[in-house]
């Protein structure tokens, strides 16, 4: 009995050494835990995903961070891929987060233009492109407005550019993201500049592509037959051709002079009335 009473304090120790070691490695695994970084941040470019583009080909979308001098923000995502007619690519400009301050986000205008080299002036695309999205505008004689279209996806809005160039002169494209009132415009967050995107080493991709399969004997072969076929089915037809239908389309050409002040627009586009 007294040799239990001598042995008591030492097994008390030994049970508060246990618990202390028990608190020691709880407040580690805690220390450790929170020294491991939580993913809820948006993706980087290089982790942002792959996806199917409009054209069907598979594009990868990347994203920058837009600006104000008022502290509007915005986010813009951004994807190039093989359009689905030959020589061209669609960028596809995707704008989202959108804090306008003092105006109203929605409905935003692209105001682009095309670059030859970095450093170049701006060109305008109706130039510059063989054609320009539907209901665009030119606002001078070296840029073009096109709207942004909601998509209906967590207030994303999209505006799709066609990059089918007349010439060499075409090696990215230049914007501005404005607001309807004109009060916010968006800028490059990285350079508080204007938002570049290279589109040159698409472009010359596809041309490549394009004139690789041009060269094959079998297309040379065979495209000269098409016409040689219509032209047969038209002589066969013994009913006299019906008159001719209302335009459906119309061109317009933009004319500018050396003054900004008193330039005139040529441009060319097709649209339906």
């Amino acid at each position: 009995k007294d040799d239990a009473a001598v042995k008591n304090p030492f097994l008390a120790d030994d049970a508060r050494g246990v618990l202390e070691g028990l608190a020691n490695d709880l407040r580690e695994a805690a220390a450790n835990a929170a020294k491991t970084p939580t993913r809820t941040r948006a993706p980087s470019v290089d982790e942002a995903p792959s996806v199917v583009a409009a054209s069907g080909n598979v594009a990868t979308w990347r994203e920058m961070m837009l600006k104000s001098d008022n502290g509007s923000s915005a986010r813009l995502r951004y994807a190039i891929a093989p359009a689905a007619h030959a020589s061209a690519v669609t960028l596809t400009l995707a704008l989202d987060r959108v804090e306008a301050r003092g105006s109203d986000g929605a409905n935003a205008l692209l105001h682009w233009g095309v670059l030859d080299c970095a450093g170049a002036p701006w060109r305008s695309p109706y130039d510059a492109l063989q054609e320009v999205p539907a209901k665009s505008r030119a606002p001078d004689a070296m840029s073009c407005e096109s709207p942004f279209l909601g998509t209906g996806t967590k207030g994303e809005e999209t505006a799709t550019l066609t990059l089918d160039a007349k010439d060499d002169g075409v090696g990215a494209v230049v914007f501005l993201v404005r607001t309807q009132d004109c009060k916010v415009w968006f800028k490059d967050a990285s350079t508080n500049g204007d938002i570049i995107i290279n589109v040159r080493d698409a472009v010359n991709a596809t041309r490549a592509r394009d004139s690789s399969t041009a060269a094959t004997p079998a297309a040379r072969r065979s495209e000269p037959e098409a016409p040689k076929k219509r032209t047969e089915q038209k002589s066969v037809a013994s009913a006299p051709p019906p008159p001719p239908t209302p335009p459906t389309h119309h061109s317009r050409r933009l004319h500018s002079s050396s003054s900004s002040t008193s330039s005139s627009l040529r441009v060319t586009r097709t649209q339906s009335d």
